[in-house]
């Protein structure tokens, strides 16, 4: 916000979503807007500066308070949840309907004065002015079956989260790196988190960009020396979508079978503890289950990652269904090495 008619704008608005004083001067300050050239909007009665914290730290804080009282990812309940695509249709055609219609009048005639001037950027703008109508309908409906979906099974959810809250190799790859939907809540007795991910590589016309959903799970007594085991897939930047490999990374020979379909990786003296954790009869699950997913093993973390951003109601179903089988396999495993990596971090760290 530029000027003083912004400001005001914003603040009125933001009172009509029914945000207090100190919530709107919170956003402010957190935009980078200096306390002197706000601070005569606001009663001094209403603001108290020492509450001041960033939206993002507010919201983790409340997260982390609240964490006992969390819902598990175990035993969720899908039924009476409406599905983003149900959601969408509703927002367009009985929350919206003079919306929508008001909306596509405008284009409308933006693309007959076009045709009648004979000037194709009029038409361009009808065309931007449904299109963007449309998107932001769709991120709504997204947004709304998060909330609802999170809200139903009591767990926390957050419309975005920060980098430097996750450990994992892959996040430390490319640019323009997005955390959002985050929903947080268990696994048995471990906290976890479930959001959507993305980054790019390249720029300008050689610009690609790459969607991932991630399930990540806290331990809180286990220091986890790097893994990784990773689906091959096809194309130099595929082998290469968690970084390069580390000087003390080593690789682990698999059966010629389940060699097709995985690469394994982990820190140089934790052969062993890798080939326990990711055994035969493990990876041979994997691929029974058809669920391609890369699993990282990462300081107190274990990260599941799906290279495509779920989204659908059926989607979610079946990721959770399969991650929890994973889970239940993989976790009984790494609490029973707690005192092996205890022992061996000494050593090779």
């Amino acid at each position: 916000m530029k000027n003083n008619k912004e400001i005001k704008k914003f603040i009125k608005d933001k009172k009509k979503e029914g945000l207090s004083d100190q919530d709107i001067w919170n956003i402010l300050i957190e935009a980078g807007h200096e306390k002197e050239d706000i601070e005569q909007y606001f009663p001094s009665k209403n603001i108290n500066e020492e509450d001041f914290k960033p939206i993002h730290e507010r919201e983790r804080l409340k997260e982390e308070i609240s964490q006992d009282k969390l819902g598990s990812f175990d035993d969720l309940n899908f039924d009476f949840i409406e599905c983003s695509k149900d959601i969408y249709k509703r927002l367009i055609w009985k929350e919206g309907r003079w919306r929508t219609v008001l909306t596509a009048i405008t284009s409308l005639i933006f693309f007959i004065y076009a045709i009648n001037v004979g000037h194709p950027s009029y038409a361009f703008g009808g065309f931007l002015i449904i299109s963007l109508y449309f998107v932001i309908l769709h991120e709504k409906a997204k947004k709304e079956f998060y909330r609802d979906f999170s809200a139903k099974n009591n767990l926390n959810y957050r419309a975005r989260g920060r980098l430097s809250e996750v450990v994992g190799n892959l996040f430390k790859v490319g640019h323009t790196k997005r955390i959002r939907n985050v929903i947080t809540g268990k696994y048995g007795e471990n906290k976890a988190k479930f959001f959507h991910y993305s980054y790019s590589i390249g720029h300008d016309r050689n610009r690609r960009t790459f969607n991932f959903t991630v399930l990540e799970v806290f331990f809180d007594e286990i220091i986890f020396p790097h893994m990784l085991l990773q689906t091959r897939g096809k194309g130099i930047f595929w082998s290469r979508r968690h970084g390069k490999r580390g000087k003390n990374e080593r690789s682990v020979a698999l059966e010629s079978e389940l060699n097709d379909y995985y690469n394994l990786f982990f820190h140089d003296g934790y052969g062993v503890e890798a080939t326990q954790i990711f055994s035969e009869e493990f990876l041979r699950f994997l691929r029974d289950e058809n669920s391609y997913f890369d699993i990282e093993l990462n300081k107190d973390r274990l990260y599941i990652y799906d290279s495509t951003a779920v989204k659908r109601k059926k989607e979610f179903e079946e990721l959770f269904r399969v991650a929890g089988r994973v889970i239940n396999r993989i976790v009984p495993v790494l609490k029973r090495l707690k005192n092996d990596f205890a022992a061996l971090n000494k050593y090779y760290n």
